[in-house]
């Protein structure tokens, strides 16, 4: 989709992870799922992202993970990515 540009924050954003990314995502999914044993709910998150792994969520849930870490001369939690328009 070169050359698509998110419209709206419902939209899809699929990405591909660097290594920063990949270990952002685990500690996320990882306290997710002790969050939720803790109360008994049986959810399994992926805990195992590489690099070069491809990520898809909406729009805001991207910039809700990913968002402290944009940051002038930082590296970078994705490299590319593409955009589903929300229906």
């Amino acid at each position: 989709m070169q050359g698509y540009k998110v419209q709206n924050v419902n939209d899809y954003v699929k990405v591909e992870l660097t290594q920063l990314g990949a270990d952002i995502l685990n500690r996320h999914n990882a306290r997710s799922n002790e969050s939720m044993a803790a109360i008994g709910i049986d959810l399994v998150s992926k805990t195992d992202y590489k690099v070069g792994d491809w990520y898809k969520d909406q729009f805001w849930s991207i910039l809700r993970l990913f968002g402290d870490y944009f940051i002038l001369g930082a590296e970078a939690p994705f490299m590319y990515y593409e955009v589903k328009p929300a229906d």
